[in-house]
């Protein structure tokens, strides 16, 4: 699965260096998506060693901000 998978499937803005905002355990930071397969992998700007998985519809954990 891809990115254009992902964009296809779910319809959302996601791609490569995208900045979102993602929620954390502190509450909300920015991010950048740096990958995808069934789901979202974004890396906080806080916490650069750290890949989180999201889920690209759940608007809960995840807001895209750049959008093309």
């Amino acid at each position: 699965m891809s990115m254009a998978y992902v964009r296809r499937t779910y319809g959302v803005p996601a791609y490569r260096g995208a900045r979102v905002g993602v929620r954390t355990v502190d509450g909300w930071c920015l991010g950048t998506i740096t990958s995808a397969t069934h789901v979202v992998h974004v890396r906080p700007d806080p916490c650069p060693n750290v890949r989180l998985r999201c889920h690209p519809t759940d608007a809960d954990v995840i807001q895209y901000l750049d959008s093309r």
